[in-house]
């Protein structure tokens, strides 16, 4: 059995004793750059911060109970109980590639232990075929300068979320079959949603392109495209705005939303529609559509508002400013 010392149990026993579980949230937080700082005097002796990071599990069982105690407590109170649930994840990922390394397993080179799960979509449903999504182009037309910038921006930010995959099997291949449909016609200048749903549904079978929901570029989405500094300059949490398309319910209107019983409707999007991160499409959001595993409304349907829907878990959805 493959037994990875990611966190040890006494370790974090420590923390699920005295930090809240919303206050561990490390969905959108970045590791603390703790290396080359000065060595706090709650460290074990002979300890540095690097060296934390790179001690075996052996090491930290050996250390007195005392002792453990007052590195937890000092590393939550320096770090705060977010940076500090980061910093041992990023102590679990050490761990993880050194033992990977010691195993000889090729994936420690490029930091990554497994596929991407829209690589597992796209072998088990799309394999050998174009995949992404239908776009529909819904603002700038009288712009194009505009517009031509926002495509770059778009590539910029959908690029690295396949080629830090590259080096795994299959995504090579799943680079050069990525596609997105774009739908221009200066009649959707400012379209509805209800006119998008209807122009999505009238399109022909598109295998693993036209899905339970297309995206479709508005004002609004184009804006927070250029607007947005690329690279991003932190985590999710601590950026302002971030750069998203609309996901529209290829159903909005077809059927009826408010008629039905709960039981019969399967959760629901009562605008028919939700923002969507731009930097989580290939990984978090294809593989609820691509698979069919959940309905538009039940990966959107607590989105609000201008916030932003980035993954499928309970901290997946980035707060508009003001919110």
């Amino acid at each position: 059995m493959d037994k990875r010392p990611v966190i040890m149990k006494r370790f974090t026993s420590h923390i699920l004793s005295s930090v809240k579980e919303e206050d561990t949230d490390t969905s959108n937080m970045s590791a603390p750059n703790i290396a080359n700082q000065p060595t706090p005097s709650y460290y074990p002796p002979g300890w540095n911060r690097e060296q934390l990071l790179n001690r075996s599990q052996k090491e930290l069982f050996a250390l007195p109970t005392e002792q453990l105690d007052t590195l937890c407590k000092g590393l939550k109170a320096e770090l705060g109980p977010q940076r500090f649930g980061a910093f041992l994840e990023e102590m679990g990922r050490t761990r993880e590639a050194r033992y990977d390394a010691a195993r000889g397993d090729a994936s420690s080179a490029t930091n990554l232990r497994c596929s991407p799960s829209f690589i597992q979509i796209l072998q088990y449903q799309y394999p050998s075929q174009p995949w992404g999504f239908v776009v529909f182009r819904t603002s700038s037309y009288s712009n194009q300068d505009r517009w031509t910038a926002f495509r770059r921006r778009w590539d910029e930010i959908v690029a690295p979320q396949i080629d830090e995959y590259i080096a795994l099997p299959g995504v090579r291949e799943a680079k050069r079959n990525l596609t997105f449909r774009w739908v221009e016609d200066p009649t959707l200048e400012d379209a509805s949603i209800s006119e998008i749903a209807s122009r999505y549904r009238a399109l022909p079978a598109l295998p693993g392109l036209k899905h339970s929901v297309c995206l479709a570029v508005t004002p609004s989405s184009l804006s927070s495209t250029l607007d947005s500094p690329l690279p991003s300059p932190g985590s999710r949490r601590e950026r302002g705005r971030i750069p998203f398309a609309v996901a529209v319910d290829k159903q909005y209107l077809e059927r009826d939303y408010y008629g039905a019983e709960d039981d019969d409707i399967g959760g629901q999007l009562p605008n028919g529609h939700f923002n969507v991160a731009l930097e989580t499409l290939l990984q978090e959001l294809f593989p609820l559509v691509g698979d069919q595993s959940r309905s538009p409304g039940e990966i959107g349907g607590h989105v609000r508002g201008d916030d932003v829907w980035c993954s499928g878990d309970r901290f997946g959805v980035h707060k508009a400013e003001g919110n």
